[in-house]
């Protein structure tokens, strides 16, 4: 399960007179929830250096799947609504390797993906650690 919280600022453009656009600051509130399987193997590489490969796929499902921002143009005397709507359901694929060495050093790196009709985001990720 999985609570996300975003805030996005107002704004207001200027320039165009009557047709300005301002956007009201908004706040929203999602909870989601998560299920999936992760299947990885270790490896010792040589001593004191281990990688660790893994693979995950599940699926996200969120309730409430809509964004709502009020706006208005100068020459309109009331906010107009928008509501976004965003996936539902997503599928979500993650791969990557971890690698372990001598004294705390580390380094991870990762892929991660999640699809769906309207959304499709992708990262790469990549962190050196120092345990110490």
């Amino acid at each position: 399960m999985d609570f996300n919280y975003t805030h996005t600022n107002g704004y207001a453009e200027t320039g165009a007179g009557i047709y300005n656009l301002g956007i009201f600051p908004t706040d929203d509130f999602q909870v989601s929830f998560a299920a999936g399987m992760e299947f990885g193997r270790s490896y010792e590489l040589n001593p004191g250096l281990s990688v660790r490969v893994y693979g995950y796929g599940g699926v996200r499902y969120t309730p409430d799947n809509t964004t709502t921002t009020q706006l208005l143009f100068s020459g309109i005397s009331s906010p107009v609504t928008q509501i976004s709507r965003h996936d539902r359901h997503l599928g979500e694929i993650s791969t990557g390797m971890k690698f372990f060495g001598r004294e705390g050093l580390g380094f991870d790196v990762r892929y991660d993906g999640a699809f769906g009709k309207l959304v499709t985001s992708q990262s790469i990720k990549g962190k050196l650690r120092w345990r110490f």
